[in-house]
């Protein structure tokens, strides 16, 4: 694996989730309530037909995992973040061998009840994985989670950095820094749509509206 970003390689996968729908641009009502001029959906990419899925996981396994071996090059394992983050940890997995983990939006009643599901050792090296990042603030509950779960298998486990596709430009990577977590995203959402620009794939007017959206809350933050 290439301690380099394939920088070819994620335009494609920029033009690729765009064409499949996986980013759209419009107008777009968030789990906050608030407006968006754009809005990211990977959680449907595995259920793709005609195989177009599966070779874009391919290739956000392939450019995630050139980031997190640039920045971690001895990681141990990673933990996708539930939901979102679980087909992106095992694209990562599949097209590196990097072991993989996911945290429980809820335990178990029954079996082993965990946290985290997955196997984890005595002094690991560990990154977090997820879609994207706006806030931060459910990146630290997935902190908190496997710190509980580390302490109920009696094992100390070392997190290395947090890795998501998409910074939105909320604040989130620099409230993450604060709390001394290192994050790295392979696109600024500000980077996506101005390969899509340059591709002449996304027109001014909406290529303008995101601009504007990320200027807006750089400036409220």
């Amino acid at each position: 694996m290439t301690k380099s970003i394939d920088k070819s390689l994620k335009q494609e996968l920029i033009v690729d989730l765009y064409n499949s729908g996986a980013i759209k641009f419009g107008s777009f009502t968030l789990k906050s309530g608030k407006q968006s001029p754009y809005y990211i959906q990977l959680r449907e990419l595995s259920s793709y037909d005609n195989d177009v899925g599966r070779k874009i996981l391919k290739k956000i396994g392939s450019v995630m995992g050139q980031l997190i071996f640039k920045t971690v090059p001895d990681v141990d394992r990673i933990v996708g973040i539930a939901y979102a983050g679980i087909p992106l940890a095992i694209a990562i997995t599949m097209e590196t061998g990097i072991s993989s983990c996911y945290t429980r939006k809820e335990v178990k009643s029954h079996g082993i009840s965990r946290l985290i599901e997955g196997q984890m050792k005595q002094d690991d090296l560990i990154v977090l994985i997820d879609d994207l990042i706006t806030t931060g603030e459910s990146k630290l509950e997935a902190k908190a989670a496997i710190l509980a779960e580390c302490e109920a298998r009696g094992i100390t486990v070392h997190l290395k950095g947090i890795f998501c596709l998409f910074d939105r430009e909320e604040g989130g990577i620099e409230f993450l820094t604060k709390e001394g977590l290192n994050t790295r995203t392979v696109f600024t959402i500000s980077e996506a749509v101005h390969i899509l620009r340059e591709q002449n794939l996304l027109p001014e007017a909406k290529y303008q509206a995101v601009l504007d959206y990320v200027n807006s809350k750089n400036c409220s933050s």
